[in-house]
């Protein structure tokens, strides 16, 4: 547990984490050739190590979107 002057801190902190990528040939936007936008946002982590937030989970989150929008991950840019 955190603690600042003896009080602890932790129950007062809050995390988002919110990504948003480019999706290219989505059916959802249009199809081949076109572009749509996506976000992906996580709220209430307060129990998120920022160690976690590396190469690992952007990719997850990459491969998400990818299969959120019916396309391969090489059409999905951070």
């Amino acid at each position: 547990m955190t603690k600042v002057n003896g009080i602890p801190v932790d129950p007062l902190i809050n995390v988002e984490v919110h990504m948003y990528f480019e999706v290219h040939n989505s059916d959802l936007w249009g199809g081949k050739g076109s572009v749509g936008y996506m976000e992906i946002g996580y709220c209430e982590c307060k129990s998120i190590i920022i160690n976690e937030l590396n190469s690992d989970f952007i990719e997850r989150q990459i491969e998400f979107a990818a299969n959120s929008a019916s396309v391969n991950k090489k059409y999905v840019r951070p």
